[in-house]
């Protein structure tokens, strides 16, 4: 499963790369957005994201459970293991904001954020003051 895992995280990130590049020459005017193909390749990814995130939460509680069967205390020595969950936990709550933002039904409304003003403001503020 280990295997499998981390293979979804080498399509992420060439995923994350292609919307990367993508977003940016749309923002800078020098590539028009909102193709089906696009949006396609964006909820793909964020599938993947999930199944890589439900796998991750599998492998991190099998963890847990066989140091507690061990009796070794894994919690406070490795410190790695929990950076990358806090790290992994962060990224999907920028993520969420980022899908919140720019999500909308036509490319030049800028999806929610200019629907609901409190929404806007809170995600804006959770997407720039946060970095």
């Amino acid at each position: 499963m280990r295997k499998a895992n981390a293979i979804l995280a080498i399509c992420i990130t060439v995923l994350f790369l292609f919307h990367l590049i993508a977003g940016s020459l749309k923002l800078f005017g020098l590539m028009p957005g909102g193709g089906e193909w696009f949006r396609i390749l964006s909820w793909l990814m964020v599938a993947l994201i999930l199944v890589h995130v439900a796998i991750g939460v599998k492998l991190s509680i099998d963890t847990i459970i066989a140091s507690r069967k061990a009796g070794v205390s894994y919690l406070r020595q490795n410190k790695l293991f929990w950076l990358r969950r806090i790290s992994g936990f962060a990224m999907l709550l920028f993520m969420g904001a980022h899908i919140f933002l720019f999500s909308g039904q036509t490319p030049t409304d800028c999806g929610t954020m200019m629907r609901f003003g409190w929404r806007r403001s809170w995600g804006l503020w959770l997407h720039y003051y946060c970095i």
